[in-house]
């Protein structure tokens, strides 16, 4: 994960290097996989916070792209995966 250009890449540990990558947002926090779902919450850019850009994007993990995008409160940072499959 790069917080500078706002992409996530899969890499192959054999071979350390990049499979691909998928522009998600702005300035990348944390992260939760639930039902081979990665959700990424975007906090908007590093330098100059914008409220408007606050937001979780998911990531389908078997085609690696970006399904969607949901709008969230300001400078969202942390998300974790609960037992019932819930992101929070």
């Amino acid at each position: 994960m790069s917080s500078y250009n706002g992409t996530i890449s899969k890499i192959d540990t054999a071979g350390l290097t990049i499979e691909s990558s998928v522009k998600v947002g702005g300035a990348l926090e944390g992260m939760a996989i639930v039902d081979n779902k990665l959700y990424v919450a975007n906090s908007s850019h590093p330098f100059h916070v914008d409220p408007n850009n606050s937001s979780i994007s998911v990531v389908d993990l078997t085609t690696f792209t970006k399904k969607k995008e949901i709008a969230v409160g300001f400078n969202p940072t942390k998300l974790v995966a609960a037992p019932n499959g819930e992101v929070m």
